[in-house]
């Protein structure tokens, strides 16, 4: 899956994780969102492993949209 614009680190150059890790899961999460607008997480992740991927980030303590 790729996505048209994947200049992420540009685009959300004020976001900071805490965990390089939390940083590169929304980098990916970012690029299926993208290449997939009209689909659900499940079906824009592209397979069981990151669906579940990106509900862990998207659950993770560290991650919040503040």
């Amino acid at each position: 899956m790729t996505a048209e614009y994947t200049n992420w680190e540009t685009e959300f150059v004020d976001v900071k994780f805490v965990d390089q890790r939390l940083k590169s899961r929304f980098f990916k999460i970012m690029d299926a969102f993208a290449a997939a607008p009209d689909k659900s997480t499940w079906a824009a992740a592209g397979s069981r492993s990151s669906a579940k991927a990106a509900y862990r980030f998207f659950s993770n303590k560290d991650v919040s949209r503040d």
